[in-house]
């Protein structure tokens, strides 16, 4: 795996990441405690490896 070359963290309850074939965006809005995580995955060609560990 590697890195991401273009991370948007203006927005603390919305994360983007971003690479020339795709892009994910995690929202967790701006509720204390989170009660729910979005996860939106979109793009062409290779498909982006993530590993998400430990729990929310």
């Amino acid at each position: 795996m590697g890195t991401v070359p273009v991370a948007d963290l203006t927005d603390p309850a919305r994360t983007v990441l971003l690479e020339p074939a795709w892009m994910i965006e995690i929202a967790i809005g701006d509720e204390d405690p989170v009660d729910s995580v979005i996860l939106l995955i979109r793009g062409t060609g290779d498909a982006p490896r993530l590993r998400v560990e430990g729990a929310v």
